[in-house]
């Protein structure tokens, strides 16, 4: 009798845990994959209505978290008041793409820390920390998330007719607006791959041009603007899942520039 009592007590127990198991798995999910993401979709949306140019001004959303200032005057300035890492903006007129730039010493903090220091698997979009004002390649690195957020988008590239919508992006640092035009989309697989496409400066003329050449014949396929030795390169990284440790690499080159205010 004792026996037969205490397999019952053991398979309620078991039965327990099983179902707190489930409800815990559950939970975690539904905050990874659907509380996360509206989370960081709202806290995106109240940032973009801080520091939106006035060709893209929109109503600004009637909620607004108390660290962000009030005033819109669509100034970097304003987003360093949050964070004095910010340091400029990019943003994709058919893709979506429209997020703060931050910058570190180095390339790790800014993976799992967003554009408010705040811990968050989306991380940030964050300069390279090799690159400084005066390099020749300025490289931007961004997290692909499940739910298309960050730098996700820039695999949809590699479509040619995807490419085709979006050959110029924008950019916005120290109240300066420049215009980019992509000249190359490559994939690569930085372990075993020797070429650094994320270079930042050039001993010569002669290896800029070189790593220039390179970036257009790694191309998916042609892309009818080229660079050449006067001109500035922007280079946007993000993971792609065709191989493990594979990146998708958008290359463009700078092609007007003008002051916002």
């Amino acid at each position: 009798m004792k026996k037969k009592r205490k397999r019952k007590l053991v398979m309620y127990a078991a039965i327990g845990l099983s179902v707190l198991l489930i409800v815990l798995s559950g939970g975690y999910l539904m905050f990874r994959h659907v509380l996360l993401p509206l989370r960081q979709a709202k806290d995106i949306q109240q940032l973009q209505s801080l520091f939106e140019p006035p060709s893209i001004q929109t109503e600004s959303p009637p909620s607004a978290v108390s660290s962000i200032p009030e005033n819109n005057s669509n100034s970097l300035e304003d987003l360093q008041q949050i964070n004095p890492d910010i340091c400029g903006w990019i943003r994709f007129d058919s893709l979506p793409i429209n997020y703060p730039i931050v910058k570190a010493s180095d390339n790790s903090f800014y993976l799992t820390h967003d554009y408010k220091k705040q811990s968050s698997p989306y991380g940030s979009i964050f300069r390279d920390f090799r690159c400084t004002e005066q390099s020749k390649n300025i490289s931007l690195h961004g997290h692909h998330m499940n739910d298309g957020g960050m730098f996700a988008s820039l695999v949809s590239l590699t479509d040619y007719q995807v490419y085709k919508q979006n050959t110029i992006f924008t950019t916005w640092e120290e109240e300066q607006k420049t215009t980019w035009e992509i000249i190359s989309i490559f994939r690569i697989q930085p372990d075993s791959d020797p070429f650094f496409y994320l270079q930042p400066d050039f001993s010569s003329d002669e290896e800029l041009l070189s790593f220039i050449q390179e970036v257009k014949r790694r191309s998916l396929f042609h892309i009818p603007a080229s660079a050449d030795i006067q001109d500035r390169l922007l280079t946007l990284s993000t993971c792609s899942y065709e191989q493990k440790g594979n990146r998708t690499v958008v290359v463009a080159k700078k092609i007007s520039s003008s002051p916002t205010s």
